[in-house]
C-alpha cells in the first residue's frame, strides 16, 4: 500500500511539475523578422540557370 501511495505522489509531483512549467516567448523587437513566414513573392524565379546542365 506504501508503494502505491509513493507511486500515486510521484505521478501527481510529476503532473504538477509539467502543469506549471512552459515555454516563454518575448514579445519585443528581438523576434521580429524583416520578411513573415507567410510573405508570398509577387513573381517565381524558377531554377537557376546552371542547375539543369550536363543533364
Amino acid at each position: 500500500m506504501k508503494a502505491l501511495r509513493n507511486l500515486t505522489f510521484g505521478f501527481l509531483l510529476c503532473a504538477a511539475i509539467v502543469a506549471l512549467t512552459g515555454c516563454a516567448t518575448s514579445e519585443g523587437s528581438e523576434n521580429v523578422s524583416s520578411r513573415p513566414w507567410g510573405y508570398v513573392r509577387g513573381y517565381d524565379p524558377g531554377l537557376p540557370s546552371t542547375m539543369n546542365e550536363g543533364r
